[in-house]
């Protein structure tokens, strides 16, 4: 009888140590992690941080000195910051000019309404303008805000007739698109409006090329450069390369000058032509112009007459 209670005297102890060894290991993992701020779900930068925005988890506490030292741990330092860039779910949310606006510096990221003013987040050399694209100039209504993009230009070559395209800038960044409604991205012929962000030079060249021509948008690899590219015209995808209407009528100019012809019939003939030759340039001048097809239609049925 006493054995067996010496011996269950011993077995209680040894529980109680290795529960004890238990507490302490437990208690001493608890004391090493910590409380960090992590985004909830994906937040777009020029945003303003609300509290649904967030969630709090637990990290190692080495882990967070190594790698995030600037995290918070408590929501509140945070709602109604602004970020600086798109804030994918589950990163952490670090207190810093470079991922955030604010304090005293998120006074000037706002406007007069109390909402983001997107003019903050220009740079003091760059301007935002606007182009619209279909479906096949806007890589198929895939790109997004902050994606780099070349802008490829085509339109009608007043020379040789004929489209051609080039290389009008590169690596130039989507400062935002407006959003579709839910049936334009079926639609092949709805346009998306992208906002551009370069400089006053480069708006300048998308401002004449978005008037009068195409613009084609290429994503950007975000460092990709092209180079020197030289413009490709239609006719370079030709077997024999056409004659323009120029062409035809700088050739029977040639041709009525050197006929044995009275001077009068000559010059006749030769007004007739420069009378085509101005009808040629207005008519490309309307092919190439920033009006609907219908409008075009319509005014060169007017020209034909």
């Amino acid at each position: 009888m006493y054995k067996n209670t010496k011996i269950r005297i011993i077995i209680a102890a040894i529980m109680a140590l290795i529960g004890g060894l238990f507490a302490y290991n437990f208690l001493k993992e608890a004391n090493q992690k910590v409380l960090i701020v992590v985004a909830a779900i994906d937040i777009p930068s020029r945003t303003q941080i609300r509290q649904e925005h967030l969630r709090a988890v637990y990290i190692n506490k080495d882990d967070k000195g190594l790698f995030f030292p600037h995290t918070i741990s408590n929501t509140e330092e945070v709602i109604g910051a602004i970020t600086k860039y798109d804030i994918k779910v589950n990163k952490p949310i670090q207190k810093t000019p470079e991922m955030l606006v604010y304090d005293e510096e998120m006074a000037l990221a706002l406007n007069y309404k109390g909402g983001v003013d997107n003019a903050y987040f220009i740079p003091e050399d760059k301007r935002v303008i606007a182009i619209e694209v279909d479906a096949s100039g806007a890589v198929n209504y895939k790109l997004n805000r902050g994606d780099f993009v070349d802008l490829i230009f085509t339109s009608i070559d007043e020379g040789k007739g004929g489209y051609f395209s080039t290389i009008l800038t590169e690596h130039i960044p989507i400062f935002d698109i407006e959003p579709m409604k839910s049936d334009a991205a079926n639609s092949l012929e709805k346009k998306q409006k992208i906002l551009l962000l370069a400089t006053p030079e480069e708006c300048i060249k998308i401002a004449v090329a978005k008037r009068n021509g195409i613009i084609d948008l290429m994503l950007n690899p975000l460092s990709g450069e092209i180079g020197n590219n030289e413009a490709i015209h239609l006719m370079e995808f030709s077997v024999k390369e056409p004659t323009s209407k120029s062409e035809m009528i700088k050739g029977l100019e040639e041709f009525i000058q050197q006929q044995d012809i009275s001077e009068e019939n000559k010059q006749g003939l030769l007004a007739d032509l420069e009378k085509e030759k101005t009808k040629e340039t207005i008519k490309r001048s309307i092919e190439a112009g920033d009006l609907s097809e219908e409008m075009k239609n319509e005014l060169l049925k007017i020209l034909d007459k």
